[in-house]
């Protein structure tokens, strides 16, 4: 598969960002959303792209979960929502520079 079209099918289709450390949910007809965008979503969560409705408890697409675990292409750092623009591969130097990420203590 094309990084491209990898990425797309990874990333959330709201937020635009690949969810390396949050869960993934699936609505009723298939279409997924990240963690953190699933939960701004608030009571009678409707799917922001189907107008359709969500499992009760969330539903988890742990297949999409483990591939983004295992892609190998270039992922944007945990604090990319915080303003971090830093974006290398997945590992030890990601991890590193995550824990040490200027954007961090916005997290608490």
């Amino acid at each position: 598969m094309e990084e491209e079209t990898l990425r797309k099918s990874l990333e959330c289709p709201i937020c635009r960002v690949i969810p390396r450390k949050l869960k993934i949910f699936s609505c009723k007809n298939g279409h997924h959303i990240c963690e953190h965008c699933f939960d701004q979503l608030g009571n009678g969560q409707r799917c922001p792209q189907g107008d359709c409705s969500y499992y009760t408890p969330g539903c988890r697409l742990l297949v999409l979960e483990g591939m983004v675990k295992r892609c190998t292409m270039e992922v944007n750092c945990i604090m990319v929502r915080e303003g971090c623009t830093v974006s290398m591969v997945q590992g030890r130097t990601l991890d590193e520079h995550e824990t040490s990420c200027r954007f961090s203590w916005r997290w608490g």
